[in-house]
């Protein structure tokens, strides 16, 4: 206790442990490659703590790079051998020529610096907590900067050792150190977003001055584009290359598409007038045209891998009903949806109709008996080998075993009704598949609790 980590004295214990890690005899029985492992070993275990916490001495650093490099060449007490290759160099990494052997200085450096890195990442641990309070320093800063006095411990003088603005080391960090802007709730405008390894503050200067609010985060700057009204036509043009830039500004514009003007190009119901445009003595309805385009532009979160997958069409001469059904709530608001295919994929009917309230397994009974009664009511389906596909083992199990088991007695009349008709249809069936096959008919089950009206198309 009070003893100063700037003094020669607080570091005798380690250099005394790598003094007698590496001691004279050792060299004797090892090869230089036996020497260099073990040179590498001590550095790396014995004074990892007081490195990450301390600033070294000069003078310890050099008495400990002596006695690696008397060490490594085989120096004895009283006879000092020829050093071949110059220290600088053996100390390079292998990949620049070198041997590999850290340098003390270097390493005490790094794991200093860590700290720094650690300070932006763990915005709950109680050290960055102290310091913040202690020191007055922003919550939502990322970085470590400050103005310290003498009366600072010896921790927080080494790390910001590391941040004065001479130093080599300053400007290391300063290249390498970048903020992840995320939702733009923590990262300070000016201060913390680089350009060209610069601050924003100090990479427009004359900006700087002129601007009204010095101080935020990136959200509480608003939206880039907020009150401009010509810019999402621009920003469109550069989008679909129409504008004669480099490739590294059409590259910024199109990522630009993540903003709402660019947002707004491919939701809505712009997609729907470009469908209407484009195509050719078109006669469907508004809402029919909005399921077509919903099967591609289905608005989802981003996901590691992708969960949906395309669906398998039918054998030649058959076809592939998809239904599905959607509750909110068990019971609550439910709605059923469904399309059919032949075998070559095109649609030939789709459905989404609201059902009123019910249960999770009800609503799927629904789905397959409204297949079964569209599929009834066509003449050009009659007699053909028709599959209904649904995502639900339980209701698959309902219709096709022999007894009504034991659900509810809502669900008798519909199940009743199925079964009644695939008795006279032998080429009718209702099947289980994953619901990864099944998406457009989910998205159309879905769609039927939130549009006005009821859905059905015949094509």
């Amino acid at each position: 206790m009070g003893v100063r980590p700037g003094r020669k004295s607080f570091w005798n214990s380690i250099v005394n442990k790598i003094e007698k890690r590496l001691a004279p005899w050792k060299k004797r029985f090892l090869s230089k490659g036996g020497r260099l492992v073990l040179i590498n070993s001590v550095l790396a275990s014995i004074p990892n703590y007081f490195l990450s916490i301390f600033k070294i001495p000069m003078g310890v650093a050099q008495k400990i790079g002596r006695i690696q490099r008397s060490f490594l060449w085989g120096d004895g007490k009283f006879k000092r051998k020829v050093h071949v290759v110059n220290w600088v160099e053996v100390c390079k990494s292998k990949d620049k020529g070198g041997l590999g052997i850290g340098r003390v200085v270097d390493k005490n450096k790094a794991m200093l610096a860590k700290w720094i890195w650690h300070f932006g990442r763990e915005k709950e641990a109680l050290w960055r907590r102290v310091i913040v309070v202690k020191y007055r320093i922003q919550e939502s800063s990322l970085l470590w900067k400050w103005n310290f006095t003498t009366k600072d411990s010896f921790f927080v003088k080494a790390v910001n050792c590391m941040l004065k603005t001479e130093s080599p080391s300053a400007k290391l960090v300063d290249e390498g150190f970048r903020v992840v802007v995320g939702k733009g709730d923590r990262a300070n405008f000016w201060n913390e977003i680089k350009w060209d390894s610069k601050s924003l503050k100090d990479a427009f200067p004359r900006i700087y001055a002129l601007a009204v609010k010095k101080c935020g985060t990136i959200r509480e700057f608003g939206r880039l584009f907020k009150d401009v009204a010509c810019i999402p036509s621009v920003i469109w043009t550069a989008q679909c290359v129409r504008l004669s830039l480099k490739p590294s500004i059409t590259y910024f514009f199109i990522a630009l598409g993540l903003q709402p003007c660019g947002e707004d190009a491919w939701t809505g119901g712009g997609v729907v007038w470009w469908y209407k445009h484009f195509g050719t003595n078109v006669s469907d309805s508004i809402s029919v045209l909005m399921l077509n385009v919903k099967e591609f532009c289905v608005e989802t979160k981003r996901v590691k891998k992708s969960l949906i997958k395309d669906c398998i069409p039918p054998l030649m001469g058959t076809f592939k009903f998809n239904v599905d059904g959607s509750a909110r709530g068990s019971p609550g608001m439910a709605s059923i949806g469904g399309v059919l295919r032949d075998s070559k994929g095109k649609v030939v009917c789709l459905f989404s109709l609201g059902v009123g309230i019910t249960d999770s397994n009800s609503v799927e009974i629904l789905a397959i008996k409204k297949a079964v009664e569209l599929c009834q009511s066509s003449p050009l389906l009659r007699g053909r080998a028709i599959s209904i596909v649904i995502d639900s083992k339980v209701a698959v199990s309902w219709i096709n075993s022999e007894d009504f088991g034991s659900f509810s007695l809502s669900h008798v009349n519909s199940i009743y009704f199925t079964r009644s008709i695939m008795q006279e249809w032998d080429g009718i069936e209702v099947m289980f598949d994953s619901r990864c096959y099944n998406s457009f008919a989910d998205n159309l089950a879905k769609l039927g609790s939130s549009s006005n009206g009821d859905i059905i198309h015949w094509n």
